[in-house]
């Protein structure tokens, strides 16, 4: 019997363990920030793109893009979160995800059309109208149909540096590799906190690179 509660108390443990590291990867890897991971990977693959800007305009569209796609977002679903617009920022439904999806797409668009104005390689604005598209095609399935933001911000970055890799024809596939097994990390993290189904995290991912890749590729 006692071998028995000390199984069980030892596997009550284990799951903690698991869940606390399933938060913490939805955590550091919020659709939200991916953008300004996406901006980071691609200023710091030794391309060209490493020479064509100077340290003082990479700082300042690394801040634009945080603020942008991370901060005034996060900081909007908190503001519907307290004015109870919504229940929770996890927005476990379609109809509470609506507003928010539609605030990130406004500002997502915003730091493309502003970053214009900066002398970028044109793969930085390719980056951030994939990032926009993706938003825009989920706010469009979310009115039928809840589907996982983590994973739709993972396939982005995953089609951001496979376009990267053909348009600059760099050898990229290590990077690749190492990011779609990130990916696969945080859908199991997905799965685990049961935020959703199998179906919405693979169709999630599936339709982040597809978005990425049309705009990298040109298509």
């Amino acid at each position: 019997m006692e071998n028995i509660i000390v199984n069980q108390q030892q596997s009550d443990s284990k799951q903690d363990w698991l869940t606390i590291f399933a938060k913490a990867i939805s955590f550091v890897f919020h659709p939200l920030l991916m953008p300004f991971y996406g901006i980071l990977i691609i200023f710091n693959i030794g391309s060209y793109i490493v020479f064509s800007v100077s340290p003082m305009i990479k700082y300042l569209v690394y801040a634009i893009v945080f603020v942008n796609t991370f901060l005034i977002p996060a900081m909007s679903g908190i503001f519907l979160l307290k004015k109870g617009l919504i229940t929770s920022l996890e927005m476990n439904t379609t109809k509470e995800r609506r507003l928010p999806l539609l605030i990130t797409g406004l500002f997502y668009s915003l730091t493309y059309y502003f970053l214009q104005k900066f002398p970028l390689p044109p793969l930085i604005f390719l980056i951030l109208l994939g990032a926009t598209l993706s938003v825009l095609v989920s706010m469009m399935v979310n009115l039928i149909w809840k589907i996982s933001a983590h994973m739709i911000g993972a396939g982005g970055m995953v089609g951001a540096v496979i376009g990267v890799s053909w348009r600059l024809s760099l050898d990229l596939n290590l990077l690749i590799i190492c990011l779609i097994l990130l990916s696969g990390l945080i859908g199991t993290s997905r799965l685990k906190l049961n935020a959703h189904n199998p179906s919405q995290v693979y169709i999630g991912f599936l339709l982040g690179l597809t978005c990425m890749m049309l705009v990298m590729l040109g298509i």
